[in-house]
């Protein structure tokens, strides 16, 4: 998704729980993300605990369960 706007409105529409960045936020680029969806798990103190490239079964577990 390019526009933020849009972007707020689908994950809303999902119930996904966590923060998320668009394309003008340039993170894809900060974070070598080179596959969708990534999944960059950042701790509290805002260290990267885990980068998920993908969607599988494991993720799916780790961030809805």
């Amino acid at each position: 998704m390019d526009e933020a706007s849009k972007l707020r409105t689908y994950l809303k529409q999902k119930d996904f729980p966590f923060i998320s960045f668009g394309k003008g936020s340039l993170m894809n680029d900060n974070f070598k993300v080179a596959g969708f969806p990534t999944f960059v798990l950042i701790d509290e103190e805002g260290g990267v605990e885990r980068v998920i490239g993908g969607y599988d079964e494991e993720v799916g577990t780790l961030l809805f369960d």
